[in-house]
């Protein structure tokens, strides 16, 4: 098996990240805004660059998100963070800047309060400008909460939802600094945190 060595800041990873859900104000009654199991999730990463602090998800979950909520006649609608106290965002996410004429990358991201990870037990990850990456990228890590590994855990106060967090390791194929697209392999199945309740 490969050893790969990542950086410290990588390590417990799940503290960047949390489950990610429309705002589905027709469950308010029987969930709050929790979503239920069978009910689509993503993930969203909290970065912190030049002072400011960002929720990024991808672009295609704001895109499936709005879809959503306009077949349910609840556009526009905004987002719900379930992990810890639970928490909202409003939307605009916007499309991150298209560096390259060839394809939009699939990344969304929301300037928010600098509070908010830590309200809901979460840290932002911190963004240098003095590192730069080497390329090929010899590596990567895929930190998530998938949405078909979600189950309900009754609590005192009402059902919550209850997430592993999954780590995926990969090693890059290869691709210059211009390729607008970098690709990843692994043989090794993502491991998954045991903390269910980390959503």
């Amino acid at each position: 098996m490969v050893e790969f060595e990542f950086a410290d800041e990588m390590k417990g990873a799940c503290r960047h990240c949390a489950t990610f859900a429309r705002a589905n104000s027709k469950l308010v009654y029987e969930r709050g805004l929790t979503p239920r199991p069978q009910d689509e999730t993503a993930t969203v990463t909290f970065i912190r660059f030049d002072g400011r602090t960002y929720a990024v998800t991808a672009l295609h979950v704001i895109d499936i998100f709005h879809v959503q909520a306009e077949r349910d006649g609840l556009a526009p609608e905004g987002y719900f963070l379930p992990a810890g106290k639970g928490i909202g965002i409003t939307p605009p996410f916007i499309p991150a800047p298209q560096a390259w004429p060839v394809s939009a990358p699939d990344v969304a991201l929301r300037q928010i309060d600098d509070r908010l990870p830590a309200y809901i037990g979460k840290e932002a990850f911190e963004l240098r400008r003095d590192v730069r990456p080497r390329h090929p990228i010899p590596y990567a890590a895929a930190v998530g909460f998938p949405t078909a590994a979600k189950l309900n855990r009754a609590e005192p106060l009402g059902n919550r939802l209850a997430m592993q967090c999954v780590h995926a390791i990969a090693e890059g194929v290869g691709a210059p600094e211009s390729a607008d697209q970098i690709q990843f392999f692994s043989e090794i199945g993502p491991s998954q945190n045991s903390d269910r309740s980390a959503a």
